[in-house]
């Protein structure tokens, strides 16, 4: 999948810290990550916004601590989500300690 500029789009992983996708591939991982069984109801524990992007944080996901920033520049409008989350061995090493 490519964005309006042809740039490529990175496919959701399980193990990577950030990935960057397309709103529908962002709306698809929630789905797959919650095992929803209808529509998608998942919402964000806190919503932040700004002029040309907004911050959803999910502090207690399947996966753990998750913040996603929706892009809205450049006639995006909101359509590209980077997806950050600690890194596991990191999350790990925190929770041993």
């Amino acid at each position: 999948m490519t964005t309006e500029n042809n740039t490529p789009m990175a496919k959701p992983s399980s193990d990577r810290t950030c990935t960057r996708m397309s709103r529908r591939q962002f709306n698809s991982f929630l789905y797959d990550l919650y095992g929803c069984k209808g529509k998608n109801d998942v919402a964000a524990d806190a919503v932040y916004e700004a002029e040309d992007f907004y911050v959803e944080v999910f502090t207690a996901s399947p996966a753990g601590l998750m913040i996603a920033v929706h892009h809205g520049f450049r006639g995006f409008n909101y359509q590209i989500v980077d997806v950050m989350r600690p890194a596991t061995d990191v999350a790990v090493e925190k929770v041993a300690a």
